[in-house]
Formats: structure tokens, sequence, C-alpha cells
């Protein structure tokens, strides 16, 4: 599992929305 920091650094640069859309893919 990705830790907070890169999961942090990773939301920042991708933005929310394809955060929000990654996070929905894992939970499904």
């Amino acid at each position: 599992m990705i830790t907070n920091k890169i999961f942090t650094l990773y939301i920042k640069s991708t933005g929310k929305n394809t955060f929000l859309s990654l996070l929905q893919n894992n939970l499904i």
C-alpha cells in the first residue's frame, strides 16, 4: 500500500478528480 506522503503528493500532482476516480476504481 502507498504511504501517506507519496499518496498526498500523488493527489496534489494529479488533482482531486483523478484521485477520486482512482479511489473509486480501487474500491470497486
